[in-house]
Formats: C-alpha cells, sequence, structure tokens
C-alpha cells in the first residue's frame, strides 16, 4: 500500500512526458516566432531599402550581415534545445530526415547540372533544389514518426 500523496509509477511517467512535450512545443514555438518575426522584418527592412534594377528586393550588407548572424543563432540554439529535449524516436526520425535530404540534394543537383550542359533542362535552380531537398526531409520526418 502506498503513502497517502505517494504517486505510482505510471503517474510518475506520464508526468515526464507531459512535461517533455510542453517544453518540445516552447522550444520549436519560440524559433519558429523569433524565426517569423526575424524574416518579417528583414521583409520590410528590404521592401523599404528598395530594389535593383531588375526588380529584387535589396537589403544594407549591416542588415545582411545582421538577419544572418541572427538566423545562424536561432538555428543553433533552437537545435540545441531541441535535440536535449526530444526523445530517440524523435531522434531518429531526424537522422533519416537528414540523410533522405542530404541524398535528394546529392542526386537531385548534379543531375540537373548536367542536363543543363546538354541544354535539356534550364541551369540548375537553388530555390527549386533547396526545396526539394527541404520537402524531402521533412516527407522522410513525417513518414518515420507515423508510420
Amino acid at each position: 500500500m502506498m503513502a497517502e500523496g505517494a504517486m505510482e509509477p505510471h503517474d510518475i511517467g506520464e508526468r515526464r512526458l507531459r512535461g517533455q512535450r510542453r517544453r518540445y512545443a516552447k522550444i520549436v514555438g519560440w524559433v519558429l516566432g523569433i524565426s517569423a518575426l526575424l524574416g518579417a522584418t528583414g521583409a520590410i527592412v528590404a521592401e523599404l531599402w528598395g530594389r535593383d534594377p531588375a526588380g529584387r528586393l535589396t537589403l544594407p550588407p549591416a542588415a545582411a550581415i545582421v538577419f544572418v548572424a541572427a538566423f545562424l543563432v536561432i538555428v543553433v540554439v533552437g537545435s540545441w534545445l531541441y535535440f536535449r529535449t526530444i526523445d530517440e524516436l524523435e531522434l531518429e526520425a531526424n537522422k533519416w530526415a537528414s540523410l533522405i535530404g542530404v541524398n535528394v540534394y546529392a542526386v537531385l543537383f548534379p543531375c540537373w547540372w548536367v542536363l543543363s550542359l546538354a541544354k535539356v533542362t534550364p541551369p540548375p535552380d537553388d530555390w527549386a533544389i533547396y526545396a526539394a531537398t527541404f520537402v524531402a526531409a521533412i516527407l522522410a520526418f513525417l513518414w518515420r514518426r507515423l508510420r
């Protein structure tokens, strides 16, 4: 018989899981929120700064350096906090997602580049390759986590 106020072992595990999920949600929320704020601020600064002759947005060099430095800090600190919070299943899903993303990039870019040399395709589009890599990694992560 347990003393009054004592918890069953499964209650302790459930409490830990709730705490871990809360920390996870806070970290992801903060990283997404700060990143969105940084991106919106960068877009406003770029819009106010003006456009180049080709019509593309530009940034003052100091602002670009500040935004890149802030982004790197957010990614490094956010990743460190995230990986300290997740469990082994989440870590395994992240490993697979990273592997798939790197493989998509490692295959897509050289294939597209060789095809562009033969004039079969236009030159590789860096944003399309970035998006394909990112989408492949996200899909791999979701597949591993939700299966």
